[in-house]
């Protein structure tokens, strides 16, 4: 034994490892740990701000764009036009599937953190920057949402309007929204058109190409419900935690609230006590005193 003890002290040879330097190791990795920790988040954090401030700038291009379509007076125009649409609207699909995907991993995070009973103010922080950026993304979508269905709702109605002029009979909303739910082919109502005149041919283009921006719509109101609704779990399930936070600090409340009659109470008891004490003290002083005197008058005789 003593022999294996001085071959290690040998293979030691004179590096000296203290207990404080194992503390402040283990100090240093948790450091450098929560430091890499909120490095992470950080870049998270601010790759949502870049993809939610250019998605509100694609938001109103794709505004701008869509009236551009609707009120085009040359094909060129219109169809220059739908492509940039086409990228503009890839690019917000791109960025809000990343924006979801990143808000997503920050909630598993703070989750985690808080399994952990991490209450930090690091951990609060997270908690608040998930919280004004799901809403600021919620409600870009929101506002994106209800600029595709006022598009819709225009391509719909020029469809209409072209369709009864060219085909000279009225198209009923219903049988129009039935088409377009169902997706199925325009040239169910375009069959039997006279396309003689360049008027006609111009008038039929046009509710093709209504026709396939209603599709394309469609596919990207799908996608932006999806977002919805994962983004509306996540945020719902960070109401059940605040709400349980809430309901920890109402109980606090109230046993704070039920305990403080009772901390009055002890309060006027320990008074009362120290009064007694005080009193007993000052009758045994006096007691002794009295004898000090009969015992220094005696022996005085």
């Amino acid at each position: 034994m003593r022999d294996l003890m001085h071959k290690l002290e040998k293979k030691r040879g004179n590096v000296e490892i203290t207990f404080d330097d194992i503390i402040n190791d283990e100090a240093l990795n948790e450091i450098e740990s929560e430091d890499a920790d909120l490095k992470d988040f950080f870049q998270k954090i601010e790759i949502i701000k870049e993809d939610i401030g250019i998605i509100k700038i694609n938001i109103t291009n794709v505004d701008k764009q869509q009236n551009v379509i609707l009120t085009s007076t040359t094909i060129t125009t219109e169809q220059e036009t739908r492509e940039l649409l086409d990228q503009t609207m890839a690019d917000i699909s791109k960025r809000s599937q990343r924006t979801k995907r990143l808000l997503k991993e920050i909630k598993e995070g703070v989750e985690e953190d808080q399994e952990n009973g991490d209450n930090s103010s690091h951990c609060r922080m997270k908690r608040c920057q998930f919280n004004a950026l799901s809403l600021e993304f919620m409600d870009n979508m929101t506002r994106y949402n209800a600029i595709q269905e006022l598009f819709r709702a225009k391509s719909k109605s020029r469809i209409k309007r072209q369709l009864n002029i060219t085909k000279k009979t009225e198209v009923s909303d219903e049988e129009l929204e039935e088409m377009l739910e169902n997706k199925e082919p325009i040239n169910i109502f375009t069959q039997g058109i006279v396309t003689d005149t360049d008027d006609a041919k111009r008038r039929l283009k046009e509710v093709e190409d209504r026709h396939n921006d209603i599709i394309k719509l469609e596919k990207s109101v799908q996608e932006l419900h999806s977002i919805f609704k994962d983004i509306s779990i996540l945020i719902d399930k960070q109401g059940d935690l605040i709400d349980h936070i809430e309901t920890n600090v109402e109980n606090a409340t109230e046993y704070i609230a039920s305990a403080i009659p009772k901390i009055h109470a002890a309060v006027r008891y320990k008074n009362k006590a120290n009064r007694k004490k005080i009193m007993l003290f000052g009758v045994v002083g006096s007691i002794v005193l009295i004898i000090i005197l009969v015992v220094v008058m005696k022996y005085a005789r």
